[in-house]
């Protein structure tokens, strides 16, 4: 499903305004001199190329390419990377780093911030619910899961040992609280001991059997809407069902018959000497998608 373009573009440039606003704050007149950003899973690149045409410098990565990289966003570097939390130094000339709906890095980048360098910020807007290497799952009933994983996140935060700013941007988007870090709550000296502690702290937080493999995506998008179904056990699925429909009805009947009707579910079980399972349990409609590629039709 693609996203809105109208929100996504309002939502970006929100999100740009805060941040250079946020920066000009701390660093003031030598904010653009100062700021080196990299927008990790940073989708289509609007935000990225707005900040670099407010002279900031920065990058964008994310698992997969896009097209509007290419025909609009030209003048900014987007580069497709599978991103791994655990290889920091691919990030590390960066002293910024923005995790703008992020998904399954979002609690890795304060880790992936403190491991950098001492100096590192991140700036991370949570949206869907991931811990280090699964699916979150929300401890407490009474709250949504995003106020959970909000709570989450800012535990995160605080464990890793930054000092930190939680805010709700105005943004057109329900999930538009961010966490923003601002230095240390350790000083230079403990460094080096904080980065070793924090492999325990991802560790203690990390499901299947407490490891701390990160759950990486697929930069391939798996196609569910049956455009890739094998034409053969579709023609085959779509002959049965034919035969079954139209059971005891003759060409040569004077008068046109429609044949009988049955529900879908009824007719799955028909078809149980067909293996066809294992391709059509993961397509959206599932049989159904073998009726929309034919020309014969089922109502």
């Amino acid at each position: 499903m693609q996203t809105d373009a109208e929100k996504f573009i309002i939502e970006d440039i929100g999100i740009a305004s805060y941040l250079i606003c946020l920066w000009k704050s701390r660093y003031g007149n030598e904010a653009c001199n100062y700021v080196n950003f990299v927008d990790i899973g940073c989708g289509n690149g609007l935000l990225v190329y707005i900040l670099n045409q407010e002279n900031f410098k920065g990058d964008g990565v994310d698992i997969r390419s896009r097209n509007i990289w290419t025909t609009a966003f030209s003048g900014s570097n987007l580069r497709e990377l599978c991103f791994d939390p655990k290889m920091c130094e691919t990030v590390k000339d960066y002293n910024w780093l923005i995790g703008n709906h992020s998904d399954e890095l979002t609690p890795w980048l304060p880790y992936v911030s403190l491991m950098v360098s001492f100096d590192c910020e991140f700036f991370v807007l949570p949206c869907c619910a991931w811990n280090f290497n699964s699916k979150f799952c929300r401890p407490n009933v009474a709250k949504s899961i995003y106020q959970c994983y909000l709570d989450f996140i800012e535990n995160l935060v605080q464990e890793f040992g930054f000092n930190y700013q939680r805010d709700v941007m105005k943004i057109p988007s329900t999930k538009r609280t961010c966490f923003i870090s601002n230095g240390h709550t350790f000083d230079l000296s403990y460094y080096e001991g904080m980065k070793v502690k924090s492999d325990k702290i991802v560790q203690k937080y990390s499901d299947h059997y407490n490891t701390d493999t990160f759950a990486k995506r697929s930069s391939e998008i798996p196609v569910t809407n049956g455009t890739k179904l094998n034409k053969q056990l579709c023609s085959q699925i779509v002959s049965v069902v034919t035969e079954i429909l139209l059971k005891g009805v003759s060409k040569d009947d004077p008068v046109w018959s429609p044949g009988t009707s049955m529900h879908i579910n009824d007719l799955v079980k028909l078809l149980a000497d067909i293996t066809f399972k294992d391709e059509l349990k993961h397509q959206n409609g599932g049989i159904q998608n073998c009726f929309k590629k034919t020309t014969i039709k089922f109502f």
